[in-house]
């Protein structure tokens, strides 16, 4: 039981890893022992029940943080030094073409534009096409002037007719498309392309 790990363990924090569906009452019972916690996503399948949360751990005076692993696997780690080197100058735009989910797909879109930046305006829209494919469509432009766009879509994702999902991040001087990076020779006005993933 919770109880019993929390007692016998004397943690510093508690790392909340559940099924999704019991993320809001396991948190509301970790919230009991009154040390910091640090949530998987979602947080909450609604607006309602996470701002909840967020009030009742305010409230007490707990500390609440959120995992997203998407960013940081290595394949993205990679992208991120590349950008980071300035392999592809500064980046310009990033897109969800149809390859992570939600929140997922946004959080990576974050980590390319670069953590320091802050959403000057954001649009989002539903768009339904027949009983099993509603895609979610989102625009949101960054400070810097960099724009993200999110396409997603659970029924676009299993339609055998559908290419598949992509990341892209453009920058003034090149471009990371899935797992290629397409680099401009200025010195030949080429374009190169080779996988940076295998």
């Amino acid at each position: 039981s919770m109880p019993a790990l929390v007692e016998g363990g004397r943690p510093d924090f508690l790392l909340v890893a559940v099924g999704t569906e019991a993320n809001v009452p396991v948190l509301y019972q970790a919230m009991g022992f009154g040390l910091p916690l640090l949530a998987e996503t979602p947080l909450s399948w609604n607006e309602r029940d996470g701002s909840a949360l967020v009030r009742q751990a305010r409230g007490r005076g707990i500390a609440l943080g959120m995992l997203e692993q998407f960013p940081f696997t290595p394949a993205e780690q990679l992208k991120r030094k590349l950008i980071a080197l300035g392999a592809i100058g500064a980046v310009t735009a990033a897109v969800n073409d149809f390859a992570s989910y939600d929140y997922h797909g946004l959080a990576q879109l974050r980590a390319y534009a670069g953590y320091g930046l802050q959403a000057e305006s954001v649009s989002a829209r539903r768009v339904q096409f027949g009983p099993t494919e509603q895609w979610l469509l989102g625009t949101i432009r960054m400070t810097g002037g960099v724009l993200l766009l999110h396409n997603y879509s659970a029924g676009y994702a299993m339609l055998p007719t559908r290419p598949p999902g992509e990341l892209r991040v453009l920058g003034q001087s090149g471009s990371l498309v899935g797992e290629q990076a397409i680099f401009v020779d200025r010195t030949k006005t080429t374009r190169t392309s080779a996988p940076f993933i295998r």
